[in-house]
Order: structure tokens, then sequence, then C-alpha cells
């Protein structure tokens, strides 16, 4: 008789396990990703950071560059602007006052009598003031004919018309030096002082 092997208790089998899909590079390194993507934010904020400062530094050179063109400008303006007032100051100076300025027609005509005698002959202080006032003369009155003079005296040089009257004397006739001192210094003569005289005398050669 043959004899039936024991059967063995059933077993449920295993069901077939699926399998899942293949997860990608960013899913399976999702701290790797994060860290590199932080890096390049950073990266980034710091390359904005420095276009930032890099700008302010040109805004700051410029400003600077600006302020020191203005203080430039404004110290030429006030070297030009002190000559202006100076002349200002200038132009608003009173003008001379005029020597003719207050006197009478006869003093006027006086004075330019005296200037034209000077002009072709010699005369000395006194005779220049005997020749406008004597009636053979010009005529004017005394106090005229001396402010005639003194008027115009400063720009006469009474030692030269000495010089020229005793070289006027030479042309004509001989003289003596006592002779022509004498001539140039008395009232019938010229009318010199007696050193303007004695001077006249020794610029001749006598």
């Amino acid at each position: 008789m043959t004899s039936t092997p024991p059967q063995q208790p059933w077993q449920p089998s295993n069901p077939p396990v699926p399998q899942q899909p293949e997860k990608g590079w960013f899913s399976r390194h999702k701290v790797l990703a994060t860290l590199i993507g932080a890096v390049v934010l950073l990266l980034l904020c710091c390359g904005g950071l420095g276009v930032a400062v890099s700008g302010g530094g040109d805004s700051a050179s410029e400003s600077t560059s600006t302020s020191a063109a203005e203080e430039s400008q404004q110290e030429s303006t006030t070297s030009q602007e002190e000559p202006v007032e100076e002349e200002s100051t200038t132009s608003q100076e009173e003008p001379a006052e005029d020597p003719s300025e207050g006197l009478s027609p006869e003093q006027e005509n006086a004075i330019e009598s005296a200037q034209n005698y000077l002009d072709f002959m010699a005369f000395s202080k006194q005779g220049l003031i005997d020749q406008l006032s004597s009636p053979a003369g010009d005529d004017y009155p005394q106090d005229v004919a001396v402010f005639a003079v003194e008027h115009i005296e400063d720009d006469v040089d009474w030692d030269e018309q000495a010089v020229k009257s005793a070289e006027n004397y030479l042309d004509l006739m001989p003289f003596s030096r006592n002779e022509l001192i004498d001539q140039l210094s008395s009232d019938a003569g010229d009318g010199f002082t007696r050193e303007q005289a004695e001077y006249a005398a020794d610029q001749v050669g006598l």
C-alpha cells in the first residue's frame, strides 16, 4: 500500500511588490539643492550690494568735484568783483577843480596876456607886472596884473628868463659884467633880483 506524503500547510504567496518610480536628482538631493540655491542667492545679493556701493562712491566723487568747482567759481567771481569796486570808488571821487573856475573875465585875459609876453620875450616877475599894468602896456589894474603873474609863476623859471634877457643884450652890444648885472637888476632896466642878474652873468660867461 502506497503511503501518501503528508501535505504541507498552505501558505499564501507574497504578493508582488510594486516598483516605485525612480526619483529625480533634485528629489534625491533636496538638502544639496537647497544649499546651492542659498549660495546662488547670496552671490546675487553680494553682487547687487557691490554695484550699489560702487554707484554711491561715484556719486560722492561727483559731489566732491561739483563742490570744488563751485568754490573755484565763487573765488573767481570774488576776485573779479574787487577791481570793479575799486573802479567804482575811483569814479565816485570828485573831479579836480578847474583852476580857471571863479576867475573874472579880466583876470583870465591878464593871465593870457602874461603867457603871450613870455612866449616871445624874456621878462622878470616885476618887469612882467609893470608891462601888464602900465598905461604904455596893457593897462590892467595893478592887482589884476599881480594876480596874473603870480597865477603862472609856478610854471616860469625866472633865472632862465634872466639868462635869455642877458643873451639878448649881448646880441645888441657889448657889456661888462657889472654893466650887465646893473642893466638886468635896475628898476629902469629889467627888474630882476640881484641874485638872478648875477646868475645870468655867470651863464653867459662874464
